[in-house]
């Protein structure tokens, strides 16, 4: 058995194998609670909610090329350590923005996660995202490519997790032949 880094668990799959599995708390989520923040400004400021803020963020992230905040995403601790908390840290006169503040927690959500990556001691060879935070954030995608050094997949069916355990389900029937033949049928954003 190898020993596991703190955060890091060992799931059963299939044929008796094992995945090694590091996976936030928090995630794509820490893109949708800044997303909340900035909808509860422009209600305290306009009276109304807007319906969606993604758009002008990615517009912010398009002029914000760098952050000098360090954003802790943790927001929900860690399956490490349950009771640590996200932080901001680096906040001076003039770079809490909104742009800052956005690129700073999408560098956070990125950083936890190649930190997980890095405890497992191999070497990626594709690079795939799934969830709603990757699906809604250009630069998160552009993000993540950048500290993986690969180019970032989305599968194009946005149920990734439902579309996986029917593909599963059917090799489990024997109505596919193999798990290399279900991971062929899923189909891939250009």
């Amino acid at each position: 058995t190898v020993p596991l880094a703190p955060g890091i668990e060992l799931r059963p799959f299939a044929n008796g194998d094992r995945l090694m599995v590091g996976s936030s708390l928090c995630g794509g989520r820490a893109l949708a609670i800044l997303h909340r923040f900035y909808c509860d400004i422009v209600e305290m400021a306009k009276g109304e909610r807007p319906e969606s803020l993604y758009p002008q963020m990615d517009c912010l992230l398009e002029k914000t090329v760098e952050s000098s905040l360090v954003v802790d995403t943790s927001f929900s601790g860690t399956r490490a350590d349950p009771s640590r908390r996200g932080s901001i840290m680096g906040i001076t006169t003039q770079n809490l923005t909104p742009g800052e503040l956005t690129l700073g927690l999408l560098e956070g959500t990125v950083r936890e996660l190649y930190e997980l990556y890095e405890s497992f001691g191999c070497s990626a060879i594709r690079l795939v995202g799934s969830g709603n935070g990757i699906r809604r954030s250009a630069a998160l995608r552009r993000l993540f490519s950048k500290r993986f050094s690969l180019p970032m997949q989305i599968a194009v069916s946005s149920e990734e997790a439902a579309c996986g355990a029917a593909l599963f389900a059917m090799v489990a029937a024997g109505i596919l032949p193999s798990l290399d033949s279900a991971q062929s049928l899923i189909q891939y954003q250009v």
